[in-house]
């Protein structure tokens, strides 16, 4: 006869040792995974970009939340977001058409999902 099961769903639902130990940051840099943001630009030359660490996430959501008046400076969040690579990018997207930088910044945006990590922080 198999063990009897306690009919509290609050005894069932302990958690076992093994799951635990999925609280690791070893599970979370695993399951954040991702690749850099490869922009080409015109000679064929492909910038990486970096993904954002926590703490440019912080910096980005702090100044966004500071920005609700206005104050926020999008050069100091760009500078930011794209990190050593800032002196390399913004020359050559300053002399493009302005949508040519929001379409940068929307495929940027999505391709780290940066607007539902900086809702989450907000």
């Amino acid at each position: 006869m198999p063990p009897r099961r306690s009919g509290n769903p609050a005894v069932r639902a302990k958690p076992s040792a093994k799951k635990k130990a999925g609280f690791s940051l070893a599970k979370y840099r695993e399951e954040a995974g991702g690749e850099p943001f490869p922009l080409e630009v015109d000679d064929g030359h492909v910038i990486e970009i970096p993904r954002p660490t926590g703490g440019v996430m912080m910096e980005l959501a702090e100044k966004y939340a500071a920005g609700t008046d206005g104050q926020t400076d999008p050069r100091e969040q760009l500078r930011d977001l794209l990190g050593e690579t800032y002196d390399e990018v913004m020359p050559i997207l300053e002399a493009e058409d302005f949508a040519v930088m929001f379409a940068f910044l929307n495929d940027i945006v999505e391709f780290f999902g940066l607007g539902e990590a900086l809702a989450s922080l907000g």
